[in-house]
């Protein structure tokens, strides 16, 4: 576990926020829409999977999919929203419901 400017990352998967992570992978994200519980448990388990907390409410999620020698594919990258925050100027609404900048143009 480690803190870094208020925030814990942790890989102590009871801490997991289980019914909000299942509730916004089950309901956005392409591969597990409609997921059982129990199954996505199963996936973080079989994973490295990361807990971001601020104080003690979880607001982000990632997993890595690897063989912990020679690759890992991060997956299931994911935060809780938080009520009343406002898009960026020139930002994107994305799958998550977050948002971010369109990539740059390349220069002429």
């Amino acid at each position: 576990m480690e803190n870094r400017g208020g925030f814990t990352v942790s890989t102590d998967l009871p801490r997991f926020d289980w019914p909000l992570v299942h509730h916004r992978l089950s309901t956005r994200a392409c591969w597990s829409l409609g997921i059982p519980l129990e199954v996505l448990q199963r996936a973080f388990r079989n994973s490295l999977a990361f807990g971001v907390f601020e104080s003690e409410a979880q607001v982000g999620w990632a997993r890595l999919v690897t063989d912990y020698a020679t690759f890992a594919y991060l997956a299931d990258v994911g935060r809780r929203l938080r009520a009343a925050r406002a898009p960026r100027p020139g930002a994107v609404e994305v799958a998550d419901g977050g948002h971010h900048r369109p990539p740059r143009s390349p220069g002429p």
